[in-house]
């Protein structure tokens, strides 16, 4: 709507050599909405457009002696012009009136004489080109100003703007105490570093942190340097008075650990059923959270505040604000995404669980959020924070963490991978107990075997809890029973087979969810259930973890505090990165310790070279198991161990350190040899006489007539 008040403003602000952005950001503290001031703007220069000189309605037009005033004073500001909001709040619009003190109209050309003879320069229709010119060039420039500038652009600058190079500095702080069930408790980390993203695969960054601790009246600080490059990690460690402790006589600097060998190993040794570092290095997962998050605007255009400098650098101060919805719904679809990646693929949320994270976000309260953005590049110069954070006492409630499905995904699977290495511990037993006796052990009412002693199994397992995926609990324990004629041998009572039930609540070492059972043959999945309906399967499998973990969330009091600022610089400047001389690789360091002072060391307590000599037969005989299982299948026996994980046996053991008895660093190693298609040995050793081992090395192998013997 064509506002006159507006319009006389925008002439008599013009004439007064204000330039349009000025105009505007007047027109906007003044209270006028932006859409009004834009159409108006519109129609001030259509009336400019149509003469060279603008009679203004409802305005009283100047006597000669005014204009006289006029065409002699043109140093005139819009200081001599004031605003008056007629209506409401900021932003609601209203009238205003122009106080003109001092100020003339220019007169319309009926009251201004003309010369009698006009040059071109003089013609209307030069003037109207120059004015349109003019207007088209303001317009241009104010469209920039008003519109390109607004947070929302200057976040859409950012998102585009991925730097290779810069440097930061930042501190970080957190702080407890707020709340009366937790003591005084904070946590600060500072620092600067470069960092060099220009090669994707090789980060490189060069960091010197400070970490302060305190909590009550206690404190402590730790200062040190580290260095990421080639996949390489050097910790300056001169300064760590921890490490200086643990390596007595060590006069070390620095440490490097290889990140590649490192990976590769937690890959080998971590569990099938895990979430591991090569299912978050997936390219399709990190391409499918890379979408997640560009597609969830958490931030959104917030107020700009000012164009300042930082350095010498131009930027735009903004306010962005947090969109808690948004930033829920990237959190649930990246955790389903991480889920629904494992070989399972079982990642879901129930209404419960949806219902935990929004209430967890809703609790984040930002009480400061600024962002500086380079008005050239767009690259964030400076990010600001302040919010509030979960406590101790948050922390301490791990029903939260234990409950959520799509959190405790990884934890279920920590609990089917001990199911199943429990599982082969007990079938291990049982082909021990089997070559003893010709037979297997008698059941008991607790579904357990009889007479397994130390011999066979140092304790007998229990199935973890809770059961998981649609596993009751009726199915999660380890059940036993025999078949067949039972006989009697050296005492014993023995049966010519068995079953033991168990269940799985997803795909775990190649077996499917759902009951499996373990028998004379081998451990088998798909188990049909014959039982009565609630006890084959769970109805509502994670319903009660999920009220739980709501229940939990609702309780929290979120007292902490939490602080950052970090100020970026140096962007596209070229970052020096140099590997230190003399880094002690921190792998061989362990091993020369095991090698030279857990050589000579040996264990003075009885009970504990037995618990340790225990433990080295149950990981053979664990072993042998997995060999027997291959052969069953292969017809053959492997050339190395590794082949034996994940369907055969869970990880490759690792003997107790250290050597016991008189057995040296290389006896006390597990070492296999494949002799045929039929045989094999591994041989180990023990540090005292153990039922009817005596101590030193032995050898536990098959001969190829299908039973496992130690020697």
């Amino acid at each position: 709507m064509i506002e006159q008040d507006i319009v006389n403003y925008i002439i008599l602000a013009q004439k007064h050599g204000l330039s349009e952005l000025e105009i505007k950001q007047n027109l906007l503290n003044a209270g006028w909405q932006a859409g009004a001031v834009e159409e108006n703007f519109t129609h001030a220069k259509a009336l400019l457009d149509q003469s060279g000189a603008v009679r203004m309605p409802e305005t009283k037009m100047p006597d000669n002696a005014v204009a006289a005033r006029f065409a002699t004073d043109q140093s005139s500001t819009l200081n001599q012009i004031t605003i008056t909001t007629a209506t409401g709040p900021v932003g609601a619009g209203g009238a205003f009136s122009v106080s003109q003190d001092g100020v003339a109209q220019n007169p319309a050309p009926s009251l201004v004489s003309q010369p009698e003879k006009q040059n071109f320069f003089k013609k209307p229709l030069f003037w109207i080109s120059i004015v349109v010119i003019l207007a088209l060039a303001a317009a241009a420039y104010g469209y920039y100003n008003y519109y390109y500038t607004t947070p929302a652009k200057i976040l859409g600058k950012i998102s585009s703007n991925k730097p290779e190079t810069f440097q930061a500095d930042y501190v970080v702080a957190y702080l407890d105490g707020q709340a009366s069930s937790s003591p005084n408790f904070s946590l600060s980390v500072s620092g600067s570093g470069a960092y060099d993203f220009s090669d994707a695969k090789n980060l490189k960054t060069n960091q010197s942190i400070n970490v302060n601790l305190g909590s009550g009246g206690l404190s402590y600080s730790l200062k040190f340097n580290y260095l990421v490059l080639s996949q390489v990690l050097y910790v300056d460690v001169s300064q760590i008075d921890l490490l200086k402790q643990l390596m007595p006589g060590q006069n070390l600097q620095w440490l490097k650990l290889d990140l590649t060998e490192l990976q590769q190993y937690i890959s080998q040794n971590a569990s099938s059923t895990s979430i591991s570092s090569n299912q978050l290095n997936d390219p399709k997962l990190k391409a499918k959270l890379q979408t997640i998050w560009s597609n969830n605007k958490i931030l959104t255009a917030g107020t700009f505040l000012a164009r300042e400098k930082i350095g010498q650098t131009a930027v735009y101060h903004i306010k962005p604000q947090l969109d808690t919805p948004a930033l829920s719904q990237a959190v649930q679809d990246s955790l389903s995404a991480i889920a629904a990646s494992g070989a399972d693929n079982t990642g879901q949320f129930t209404d419960q669980d949806k219902q935990a994270i929004n209430s967890l976000i809703s609790k984040i309260k930002i009480k400061e959020l600024d962002l500086w953005v380079s008005q050239k590049d767009g690259y964030i110069y400076r990010f600001h924070l302040i919010s509030n954070a979960p406590s101790q006492h948050d922390f301490s409630n791990q029903a939260l963490v234990n409950t959520i499905s799509p959190l405790s995904d990884a934890q279920a699977k920590s609990r089917d991978a001990k199911r199943l290495a429990d599982v082969r511990q007990i079938e291990s037993a049982l082909v021990l107990y089997s070559n003893d006796y010709g037979g297997y052990p008698a059941g008991q009412n607790n579904g357990q075997p009889q007479n397994l002693s130390s011999k066979y199994i140092d304790a007998y397992p229990t199935a973890p809890e809770p059961a998981d995926g649609n596993c009751t609990d009726y199915y999660n324990s380890y059940w036993y029973k025999t078949s067949g004629q039972p006989k009697t041998v050296n005492g014993q009572t023995v049966y010519p087979s068995f079953t033991m039930t168990f269940c799985l609540g997803a795909l775990t070492g190649g077996f499917n969810a759902g009951i499996g059972m373990l028998t004379p043959q081998g451990i088998q999945s798909n188990i049909t259930c014959t039982d009565t309906p609630q006890h084959c399967v769970n109805q509502n499998p994670g319903t009660a973890a999920s009220a739980a973990a709501l229940s939990a969330v609702n309780q929290m009091d979120f007292a902490g505090q939490i602080t950052a600022d970090i100020t970026y610089s140096n962007y596209g400047k070229a970052q020096t990165f140099t590997a230190p001389d003399n880094a002690v690789d921190l792998i061989q360091f362990i091993e020369g310790k095991m090698q030279s002072g857990l050589q000579s060391a040996t264990s003075t307590d009885q009970g504990q070279v037995l618990s340790n000599d225990r433990k080295r037969l149950l990981n053979v005989t664990g072993l042998a198991a997995g060999l027997e299982l291959y052969h069953a299948d292969s017809k053959d026996y492997p050339n190395n161990l590794d082949v034996l994980i994940p369907k055969y046996v869970t990880t490759i053991p690792i003997p107790p350190l250290p050597p016991d008895g008189n057995c040296s660093t290389q006896d006390n190693q597990y070492t296999y040899k494949r002799l045929s298609t039929s045989s094999y040995q591994i041989t180990f050793c023990v540090g005292s006489p153990m039922d009817t081992l005596s101590s030193g090395k032995h050898i536990i192998f098959d001969n190829g007539d299908g039973k496992i013997d130690i020697k």
